[in-house]
């Protein structure tokens, strides 16, 4: 609302003027002291609009006595347009708290006038003394020169004047006394002393000796009133309450529509500058208007409470589901910083201090199920030794040191990132070598039936289910330990949509069947997010592959040797016995690259990730550290097992290379596993025709000649196009050894960023040839 000055009258000839003169210099007076109280008197009346005060149209006044108070009327204008404008906020509902203090603390320095406006009002004359009389006295140039410097209020009205009764009527319900705050009232002092050009001091150390200040009832000033008053000495009277209603107008218009630290920060700034007087009093109230903010904090540093139905306070409360399992997101995105919000005498580091305060008590009590209230934090409000920023900086360290130990210490993370590394991550070998025994002999076979008969796929996926829930329980039971449960470690089927780890133009090489992956309950999940999870289901499912990889070249090497036995007869074909040492040397040059592979990443990734980890881990100080730590382990280590990228969908041209080389051993798996079946068939062929020879020949019986030129006939080469297939199988694994070889030497030779993710052995290759 802006105020309309009233205007002077426009000069005129006085001679042409109609004075009134039944107007009585006495009504007048008294007129202007019910005008500072916001009344209207005989000749002193609201304009139609009623937002200042006139003098009634209907009357004629002197120009003189109309300049004059145009002068004295500023002050009742003031008056009411301020007390108007607090009545209309109060009645909001959406009226905070610190605007409400703030209203409240205008009202205050009003009530400091009243004193003033009372005895004024003691010092209008009585009788028949005119104005003319009063000011022909000699008394106004030493009035002048003994007021000009005092101030003119006290703190206490007189008892039952007019001023009393108006300015005590302020709603007790919006007082914020000092002695209410929770905070103690050393840490009201600022950390450093400003000086006159530096900021305000928005704390006082005691509100009544900055009110004392103001009040100054001298014995020199108590002979000013011993004069009659007359408008003249009024406005000499009136001129700095005059100012000091005008700055409080000022600083009302300025802050409209402002609320919590926006307040706080705006009635800062305007303390920065200006007068003495304007310092002081933009200082006192923003020490009254401080109040509300002092319970905000006070509450939420000892008990993490946040009652804050007008969002005025810096730390703002996000809705999250109850049912969220997502404990970081719980812990991120539940409560944080509103920055504008923050008052500007409060640095930012302080206010996230605060914060992390008063969610971490919140995390200790509902994720951690810690129902003693922490406290020991509090000790360091009363250390009058330390600045304010300091008390909040010790408090953040002291819970934070809390909450780490309980994480550490008292909560299951240790046990699970320990199951993870051990079961995920595969990092157990016999944990994983009974996985393979148990699993992988039928569901591979039951994978590569899914994949390559459409109509049986749904059933082939029922019957997989079926069976690795059947031994992959019992395996979780016989080796888990005491840091893992078997109930958190968990078997993702992957949907039949999910063609596999690689797939060409015609076949699915490497099937997808399932997925390890593990369920972080409590306190944990706040560090161990889905995303991480994910990320461990996907290294998972490349380390998988290796190991299985390494598990079926093992085998076949049994498998190859039973075959040497079976063939080892006069009557088998020479060119077979050639094509099983070709097999295994095929086999024995996989071998080596596999067994590289695997131990780069059980070793050079796997272990030195953890110890890396593990040396993280002491050097946390806080959940957030905690966080960041594990966060780096995993994505350091999805990072080097897929060479280079963290992302599902995207692989590296090292990455792509390296499975590629896998879908060549599993190949190889399968050609010789077909070459040893149909060895097999044939010998249990020749074994059932031996054994009906003998049955007949014990019963005297001869058996047909078809028969035993069966038995006698010497074995046949294998087939041609198994000979081509392996000598195919050969020639695109040594290609594909040069072309991984050759990868590495360019993202070498080309200083690429991902180089330290390159393998180990791949790195000292490329030294080799280079050298």
């Amino acid at each position: 609302m802006t105020i309309r000055p009233v205007k002077p009258p426009p000069a005129a000839d006085i001679s042409q003027v109609m004075f009134s003169v039944d107007i009585s210099d006495i009504t007048l007076l008294r007129d202007c002291i019910r005008s500072f109280q916001a009344f209207e008197g005989t000749y002193v009346k609201l304009d139609p609009t009623g937002e200042q005060f006139i003098l009634d149209p209907s009357r004629t006044f002197r120009p003189d006595v109309q300049a004059l108070m145009h002068r004295l009327l500023q002050f009742g204008t003031l008056h009411h347009q301020i007390r108007k404008n607090i009545k209309t906020n109060l009645d909001k509902r959406t009226t905070g708290s610190t605007q409400r203090q703030f209203y409240t603390a205008i009202l205050q320095e009003l009530l400091l006038f009243s004193t003033l406006i009372s005895h004024l009002d003691s010092q209008i004359p009585t009788g028949s003394q005119t104005i003319k009389q009063i000011e022909d006295e000699e008394l106004l140039p030493s009035l002048v020169q003994s007021h000009s410097a005092s101030h003119l209020h006290s703190a206490e009205p007189i008892q039952g004047s007019l001023s009393s009764q108006v300015f005590t009527n302020i709603p007790p319900s919006h007082v914020y006394p000092r002695q209410s705050l929770i905070l103690p009232s050393s840490i009201d002092e600022p950390a450093n002393t400003p000086t006159q050009a530096g900021p305000a001091d928005p704390f006082p150390a005691d509100l009544s000796h900055t009110l004392n200040s103001t009040i100054n009832t001298s014995a020199s000033e108590s002979a000013v009133f011993l004069t009659s008053l007359t408008l003249r000495r009024l406005i000499v009277y009136m001129s700095e309450p005059t100012d000091k209603i005008i700055l409080l107008w000022n600083i009302l218009r300025k802050t409209r529509g402002m609320r919590g630290g926006q307040l706080l920060s705006k009635i800062n700034s305007e303390a920065q500058y200006g007068s003495p007087l304007m310092k002081k009093i933009y200082t006192n109230l923003l020490h009254e208007t401080s109040a509300p903010l002092y319970q905000f904090i006070s509450r939420w540093i000892q008990s993490g409470e946040l009652s804050d139905p007008h969002r005025e306070f810096f730390v703002d409360e996000h809705e999250v589901g109850p049912t969220c399992q997502n404990g970081n997101e719980r812990w991120k995105d539940r409560f944080v910083l509103r920055r504008e919000m923050v008052p500007s005498f409060i640095t930012e580091e302080t206010a996230l201090n605060i914060l992390l305060i008063g969610k971490s008590l919140v995390f200790l009590r509902e994720e951690c199920n810690q129902l003693a209230p922490f406290i020991n934090h509090l000790r360091f409000l009363t250390d009058e030794t330390l600045s304010f920023e300091q008390r909040f900086a010790k408090m953040a360290d002291c819970v934070n040191r809390h909450l780490r130990l309980f994480i550490i210490q008292r909560s299951s993370f240790t046990r699970d990132v320990t199951a993870m590394k051990d079961f995920v991550l595969l990092a157990r070998g016999d944990f994983t070598l009974f996985m393979m025994d148990r699993l992988w002999g039928s569901i591979a076979r039951q994978a590569m039936t899914a994949a390559s008969s459409a109509g049986s796929v749904e059933m082939s996926h029922a019957q997989t289910q079926n069976q690795i829930m059947s031994l992959f329980n019992p395996s979780m039971h016989r080796d888990t330990d005491d840091f893992a449960k078997p109930e958190q470690l968990d078997v993702r089927l992957i949907e039949n949509t999910q063609t596999g780890l690689v797939q060409d133009r015609q076949h699915v090489h490497i099937p997808r069947v399932f997925v390890l992956s593990y369920n972080v309950v409590g306190p944990s999940r706040t560090i161990i997010t889905q995303q991480m999870v994910r990320m461990h289901e996907q290294a998972f499912d490349f380390l998988w592959s290796v190991k299985r990889a390494n598990y079926n070249l093992s085998t076949l090497r049994k498998k190859l040797t039973m075959i040497e036995h079976m063939i080892s007869g006069p009557q088998h074909h020479e060119s077979r016995k050639g094509l099983v040492k070709y097999c295994n040397t095929i086999r024995a040059r996989m071998m080596g690259f596999i067994n590289d592979l695997e131990n780069y990443f059980d070793f050079e990734v796997l272990e030195t990730s953890w110890k890396h980890f593990s040396e993280d881990l002491k050097k946390t100080t806080s959940l957030d550290d905690i966080t960041d730590a594990f966060s780096t382990y995993i994505t350091t280590i999805l990072e080097k097992i897929k060479m280079g990228s963290v992302n599902e969908r995207t692989e590296t041209p090292l990455y792509r290379q390296i499975v590629s080389i896998l879908t060549i051993v599993f190949r190889f798996d399968d050609v010789i596993n077909t070459i040893f079946m149909g060895l097999y068939a044939e010998l249990n062929k020749k074994r059932e025709l031996v054994k009906a020879a003998e049955d007949n020949q014990s019963k005297q019986e001869w058996g047909m000649d078809s028969d035993r030129d069966e038995l006698s006939r010497p074995s046949q080469p294998f087939a041609p196009g198994i000979t081509n297939t392996l000598e195919g199988i050969n020639r695109e694994f040594e290609a594909a050894l040069r072309n991984l070889q050759n990868i590495a030497n360019g993202l070498i030779e080309t200083r690429d960023q991902i180089v330290s993710v390159i393998p180990t052995f791949l790195r000292d290759n490329c030294k080799g040839s280079t050298g």
